[in-house]
């Protein structure tokens, strides 16, 4: 694989497979937005080398020259090389976020417990007003030792995440969040600093999932077609946006980073849940919910500690989604006086 700005890779792949698939399937996402259906032309690449013959999809659109392809009907036969541009991968960009710092009430925090040890666990629990727990940090308050009295609670509103025993206030490290717009095209995300209220760094990258279509007709026709396909759309956006997480908090911030909130439009969150979306494209359009979800259980998914929180935007309808509802929650729509365009 020669990928631009990238050192030369060589992969197995199976014979028979698409350059497309094999593709998708190392991490190398190529824009397909005809869902690899030979009929856009979006996945031109160049490829010498043991390879199928051209298709008449191929020869329709792509000039038969310099050994250019579309990776989506090329399959692999034997040894090749395949080369990709830079402007057929997707890249991610991370950053050191210029806005002012805001002041936020965020859920996330830090509380000191000066006593805190297994034997008054419970007691723990019901007089610093804890409501619920993760089962490892119930296991943490567990297996304490007995020397270990103080220390600092990674809270979420009333929730208990995590114990970080013999840590003080003074010396917290920092808590971070990640804000997640997981859009039909591209992925972003911003790494905040709830303490501070900064934006400590932020990244950009096309959304996998459009290797299987470039809108969300495309994606809710694949879903539709079986458990395998849909549960293919949901690990291709938890891919997406473990790896762009990673890349901007990088890795000495990761493992602070204990929540995701993650917004996009009706059908992206149906599809990262893992939730059948084809009724939001049949009459009636109802969606079967609209609230947020608390998808913690993905957090392992994601590359985050497994005790991080996870939720996602409301959506108002099937075709108005988190997106929507983040960015009026953002720009203080509520309060803004008489009619307004947004």
């Amino acid at each position: 694989i020669k990928q631009a700005g990238a050192k030369d890779r060589t992969l197995i792949a199976h014979e028979g497979q698409t350059i497309l698939s094999f593709l998708a399937n190392q991490g190398l996402h190529v824009d397909a937005p005809c869902a690899g259906r030979g009929k856009c032309g979006k996945c031109r690449i160049k490829a010498t080398g043991e390879i199928s013959e051209p298709t008449a999809n191929e020869a329709a659109v792509v000039a038969m020259g310099a050994a250019e392809r579309l990776a989506c009907q090329a399959r692999l036969l034997g040894p090749a090389t395949v080369e990709i541009s830079a402007e057929a991968r997707f890249s991610s960009v991370k950053g050191l976020g210029e806005s002012e710092p805001y002041d936020i009430a965020s859920p996330l925090k830090y509380v000191y417990f000066d006593q805190l040890d297994r034997q008054n666990a419970a007691d723990l629990m019901t007089t610093r007003g804890i409501g619920r727990a993760s089962v490892r940090a119930l296991d943490e308050l567990a297996t304490l030792d007995a020397s270990r009295k103080s220390g600092l609670a990674v809270m979420w509103g009333g929730e208990l995440l995590k114990i970080l025993p013999d840590q003080r206030p003074e010396e917290a490290p920092e808590l971070l969040a990640a804000a997640v717009d997981l859009g039909t095209t591209g992925l972003s995300v911003a790494i905040i600093d709830v303490l501070k209220g900064e934006v400590v760094a932020q990244g950009t990258a096309l959304n996998p999932q459009t290797t299987c279509g470039g809108d969300v007709i495309s994606r809710i026709t694949m879903a539709a077609e079986g458990r395998d396909e849909q549960d293919k759309l949901q690990n291709l956006a938890l891919d997406g946006i473990k790896s762009l997480i990673a890349e901007a908090a990088g890795p000495e911030r990761l493992p602070r980073v204990m929540a995701a909130v993650i917004s996009g439009n009706t059908t992206m969150i149906y599809l990262l849940a893992g939730v059948q979306p084809k009724g939001l494209a049949q009459s009636p359009y109802r969606p079967a919910f609209i609230k947020s979800l608390d998808l913690s259980h993905l957090a392992g998914k994601l590359g985050l500690d497994p005790s991080a929180k996870v939720l996602t935007s409301p959506n108002i309808s099937a075709y108005l989604g988190g997106d929507i509802t983040s960015g009026m929650l953002a720009v203080g729509l509520k309060k803004l006086p008489g009619t307004v365009l947004y």
